[in-house]
């Protein structure tokens, strides 16, 4: 039976915040499996066992307090998108085209 409640919306007052630190292994692990890479295929680009790439996902869920790969890349990738969006908007805010002829 399907779920009554939608799991982008129980994650949305996470995404409100800061997202716990995640070890820049943990990020890669996530990013890698935003790119469609198993366990297995993750490991082998970062050179260590799919059984260690296991014992990042439960690390990666238990800081997010998420349950699933696809949460845990997703609260990643908003994060990452977030903190961007930021960056752009502290540029060009100090941009002004005033002195422009």
């Amino acid at each position: 039976m399907a779920s009554t409640s939608d799991p982008i919306e129980t994650m949305k007052p996470t995404t409100q915040k800061r997202l716990p630190k995640l070890s820049p292994t943990q990020i890669r692990v996530c990013e890698l499996a935003a790119r469609g890479l198993t366990n297995k295929g993750i490991g082998g680009e970062l050179g260590i066992s799919a059984h260690t790439v296991d014992a990042h996902w439960r690390n990666v869920f238990a800081r997010l307090g998420t349950h699933s790969r696809m949460q845990a890349v997703l609260l990643v990738e908003l994060d990452k998108a977030s903190r961007e969006h930021g960056r752009r908007e502290a540029v060009t805010a100090g941009t002004s085209d005033a002195g422009l002829v």
